[in-house]
């Protein structure tokens, strides 16, 4: 229904926008002779025709279709009704679905309702009639259904201003009323995601969580904890500060198998083991493998710039300090579990490093053009990062060369600390732990990547390896 008030109102557009076109040639109904005028006979003088002069043209009488046809074409001010009436029938079913939506948590129909006001809209009357409608339903929902609204809002990437000063009015209202853990972390989600910068509503929401935090499930705190550390709110009053390490018997396992690899039994070469190992696995992945994630990346049009990349993430310190020394694209596959060569890929990461499967991120590509560069960094991330509160720490690294750079074009992988220095060659992997035994984050696998010279590619891909599960994705789409 609400498709075909959309059309509706889309048609009496176009059609306003013709008469205001042609408005020369056709006359309004209003202003045309009443049927008393039609009797009337007007005399018309004939002037004597000369040499010069071409003979009068013979006025043919307009047909009964002709004149039917004339009477068909609908006035300005018909038309102007016409939209009205559309727009109001659009804005009731609007109202009703937004509101059944939410009521319902069906996301799939709220981001389907939502894309028509997203950033590839270029209908301006479409903005305001969202807003018209959130203004007059936004009162009537619960504060679970306004969390969800919130949320649906923002993996729809609406960002218009006035649409989200008047959400956080109504969470501000919602949470003073309301003290759900769940819709609590749905809102400050939605407004973190967005990155909207309203400090007395993360203030007014930790208030309310600090009455239900003992309701609250882990996953419910972590989300949070996670939104108030990407506002620049964070929450260390209600939840203390997030841990930067493993924890201890997790990271010791993961030790004793990458000593287990690093042993004359494995095909596994070790570059160096002392003070942490890192390793060499040759021909790890299958070059149909290589390709075919590539491929994915390109058909798909994943490929980002890596500073487009890091200002819609999260705005910690370091990440100020990647963006200068970081050039090159990703291409993020998180929604591609089911991609033959993505599950391939997986598996084998979980079997080769004996974690489960869910400690493994989603994989990131990555591709170098011609002086395209990653300058020093680590993979670890410090206690500031929002990341380790939804995340939490990278145990360790699998850096798979998806294609061969030949030798003196660049495209190195170098652990300056550590003196170790690696070519690509397709589907060879590079392992190293980020953290040592006792689980505590290790600034020695400090490392870059080196420029690309002359008119080669690299492409590349990261397998990281949390110390702990991910989050499924059936509430919050993290990756999404």
């Amino acid at each position: 229904m609400l498709q075909l008030r959309l059309r509706k109102a889309a048609k009496a557009l176009v059609v306003l926008a013709l008469l205001q076109h042609i408005g020369c040639v056709f006359i309004p109904l209003r202003f045309r002779p009443t049927s008393s005028d039609t009797g009337r006979e007007v005399t018309q003088v004939q002037r004597p025709v000369t040499a010069t002069q071409e003979p009068p043209v013979q006025q043919t009488p307009p047909t009964k279709e002709a004149e039917a046809e004339e009477e068909n074409v609908p006035s300005l001010v018909e038309v102007e009704e016409s939209l009205e009436i559309a727009a109001n029938d659009y804005l009731v079913d609007l109202k009703k679905e937004l509101t059944m939506a939410s009521q319902r948590r069906n996301e799939t129909s709220m981001v389907t309702i939502l894309n028509h006001f997203g950033p590839n809209s270029r209908d301006k009357w479409l903005g305001s009639l969202l807003l018209q409608a959130l203004k007059d339903i936004l009162p009537e929902l619960s504060g679970a259904e306004l969390g969800f609204l919130v949320m649906s809002m923002a993996y729809s990437e609406i960002r218009a201003a006035s649409v989200w000063r008047m959400l956080a009015e109504a969470a501000i209202e919602a949470a003073l009323i309301e003290t759900h853990p769940r819709s609590l972390a749905e809102l400050a989600f939605g407004f973190a995601w967005v990155q909207w910068q309203q400090p007395d509503l993360f203030a007014v929401l930790q208030v309310a969580m600090g009455f239900c935090k003992e309701q609250a499930s882990e996953e419910q705190k972590r989300a949070f904890a996670w939104s108030c550390s990407r506002a620049q709110q964070p929450c260390t009053r209600l939840f203390g500060k997030p841990s930067p390490k493993v924890d201890t018997s997790v990271a010791s396992k993961f030790w004793n198998t990458l000593t287990g690899l690093s042993s004359a039994k494995s095909n596994a070469k070790t570059l160096i083991l002392d003070p942490l190992p890192v390793l060499l696995l040759p021909e790890a992945v299958p070059a149909r493998h290589c390709d075919a994630l590539v491929q994915l990346a390109d058909a798909q049009k994943l490929w980002m710039n890596s500073s487009q990349l890091i200002a819609s993430n999260d705005r910690a310190t370091r990440q100020e300090i990647l963006r200068t020394s970081r050039t090159s694209s990703t291409a993020l596959l998180a929604w591609h579990e089911s991609h033959p060569s993505v599950r391939a890929v997986r598996e084998w990461a979980a079997r080769t490093l004996q974690v489960p499967e869910d400690f493994i991120e989603p994989l990131q590509l990555e591709r170098y053009t011609p002086g395209q560069k990653f300058g020093k960094h680590t993979d670890w991330i410090g206690e500031k990062h929002p990341g380790l509160w939804a995340f939490g720490q990278r145990m360790a690294t699998l850096h798979v060369y998806l294609n061969t750079v030949p030798k003196g074009a660049g495209g190195e992988t170098s652990f300056p600390e550590l003196k170790v220095e690696v070519s690509p060659q397709k589907g060879s992997a590079i392992l190293w732990p980020n953290v040592d035994a006792t689980g505590t984050p290790e600034k020695k696998v400090l490392h870059e990547a080196l420029p690309v010279n002359g008119n080669q590619v690299k492409y590349a891909m990261n397998i990281w390896v949390r110390g702990r599960p991910q989050p499924d994705q059936t509430w919050i789409k993290w990756h999404r």
